[in-house]
């Protein structure tokens, strides 16, 4: 299972390729400068995580719709499940979890990288085909 980004996670779709590079800059940028212990300042990184989380998948679902993928519905419904987790971990924050900047570290980028490496890749060659013909 990958935990950091590699060029095993390129769908060499530009866009959506600098979008996930992106996240992870941020995620590595935010990760390391908020103070594990300010549950203001944890809630922050994760509600700007989550605003490009979802602005990022919006994209990616007007891709995979313009292209007629045959299992959107499947996939957005795993973005749908990420979104929710997201939500779980902000509530987490509410009650004060210690555990909660590990929990969140670990998750968001494993889920994020195998998301890609596997669910990602299922509607890369929809996309690439729709793209090469515009």
């Amino acid at each position: 299972m990958l935990d950091k980004w590699t060029d095993k996670c390129l769908l060499n779709i530009d866009k959506i390729d600098q979008q996930h590079k992106a996240f992870f800059n941020l995620w590595n940028t935010e990760m390391e400068q908020v103070d594990t212990q300010d549950r203001i300042q944890m809630t922050q990184v994760i509600e700007k995580l989550e605003d490009y989380i979802k602005a990022h998948f919006r994209e990616e679902e007007e891709l995979m719709v313009k292209s007629g993928y045959n299992d959107i519905e499947k996939h957005i419904d795993q973005h749908k499940y990420l979104i929710q987790k997201v939500d779980d971990l902000k509530q987490e924050l509410d009650y004060n979890n210690p555990l909660i900047h590990e929990k969140t570290a670990v998750f968001m980028k494993k889920w994020f990288l195998n998301h890609i490496i596997q669910s990602d890749k299922e509607y890369q060659q929809s996309v690439l085909e729709y793209l090469n013909k515009k």
